[in-house]
């Protein structure tokens, strides 16, 4: 048996990969916990992703785990912290007005927004009790041109990967 715990996004739902293929599918509490208990399997080691889609649509980044499983042991990954989602409400931002960057996150978590650019931006949000977070750029502080953003999590206890990248770009025009 091999279990896998962790703290995702209220309302989203896990997605376990064993060896490239889904093994399990699970909503995430309200609290944004999970546990994934996988039974039969063989001894011998396995490779697994792990990764959440939100409410959104938008999936979070696959963490990836190889484990060895032995017969008669229940072999238990704990402290899975799924990273964070994110996306824009523009593609294209007129340089000067505001760019919406949101996603989903462990509830009450701090996140980090990371705004890669000439000059590296970094701002802080607090995710609510559902995990959802936003934050409003003012693309003044940025150059024009393409960039891209990405977030991660932490808690008291624990600290996220970063999420996929999102890019957009800085010009004349909104869309």
């Amino acid at each position: 048996t091999a279990v896998f715990k962790g703290l995702a996004y209220p309302g989203s739902v896990i997605t376990l990969i064993k060896n490239g293929v889904i093994a399990a599918e699970v909503p995430a509490s309200p609290s944004g916990t999970f546990e994934i208990r996988l039974r039969g399997l063989n001894p011998g080691t396995y490779s697994f992703g792990i990764r959440a889609e939100d409410p959104d649509k938008l999936r979070s980044t696959l963490d990836l785990y190889t484990i060895y499983v032995a017969a008669a042991v229940t072999t238990v990954v704990d402290g899975i912290f799924i990273p964070p989602t994110i996306t824009t409400d523009k593609v294209e931002v007129k340089r000067g007005d505001p760019i919406m960057l949101a996603g989903r996150s462990a509830p009450n978590a701090n996140v980090t927004l990371t705004v890669h650019s000439a000059t590296e931006l970094i701002k802080k949000i607090t995710s609510n009790s559902s995990g959802s977070w936003l934050y409003k750029l003012d693309s003044s502080e940025l150059e024009i041109g393409s960039h891209e953003g990405k977030v991660r999590a932490s808690t008291e206890s624990d600290l996220s990967l970063y999420s996929d990248p999102v890019g957009f770009n800085v010009g004349t025009t909104n869309r």
